[in-house]
């Protein structure tokens, strides 16, 4: 999937912004959590895309010139975006505007994002009074840097924990069952 969205865009923050590098990410971790569930080639391909359509715009903006903060943080919750792409294609959700469609969308999206978006540290977050003073910090020798490691590992045992959550619950629960408590309104507890 990466290999055929990349006919169209480059999975690459300094051509695209993050849309292209993340969204592809989180596309492949999509199409691969709805492969091991099950899913159809038709759910892969909308899983896919779901995951692709909810990283257009995104922009490029790492701190100090690194590819730390905050990319990493972004990359652990497009995981989870990832997760819930695939899960809403097993429940049925399909994505109207197909992936043809959807590449050339992010490609105009990539194309018309300036410059300072594109991993130059010149725009965004890079630019914030705490992102400016990051420069300074001696390259993460500062304590306020190092406390943001520490806050980054905790955040990836969560969504590790959480992925890991997910799967146990699947293993209890059955795609049916789900699909049935989301079409079969509740009952009426009046009279």
């Amino acid at each position: 999937f990466g290999a055929i969205s990349s006919k169209w865009v480059a999975p690459s923050g300094a051509r695209f912004g993050c849309q292209a590098e993340t969204g592809t990410g989180a596309g492949m971790g999509a199409v691969y959590a709805c492969k091991i569930l099950g899913g159809t080639d038709e759910q892969l391909f909308h899983a896919y895309i779901l995951a692709i359509k909810n990283s257009l715009g995104l922009v490029c903006d790492p701190l100090a010139g690194g590819v730390n903060i905050p990319c990493i943080k972004r990359n652990a919750f497009k995981a989870v975006e990832a997760l819930n792409s695939a899960f809403m294609s097993l429940m049925g959700v399909e994505s109207l505007i197909p992936l043809d469609e959807v590449m050339p969308a992010m490609r105009e999206i990539g194309n018309n994002m300036q410059e300072k978006y594109k991993e130059t540290s010149k725009g965004g977050l890079a630019t914030t009074p705490i992102g400016l003073e990051h420069i300074y910090c001696n390259k993460c020798n500062s304590p306020s840097c190092r406390w943001n490691v520490i806050g980054l590992l905790a955040l990836i045992i969560l969504v590790t924990h959480l992925t890991q959550l997910y799967f146990k619950i699947l293993n209890k629960l059955s795609w049916y069952t789900i699909f049935f408590l989301t079409q079969v309104p509740f009952p009426s507890w009046e009279g």
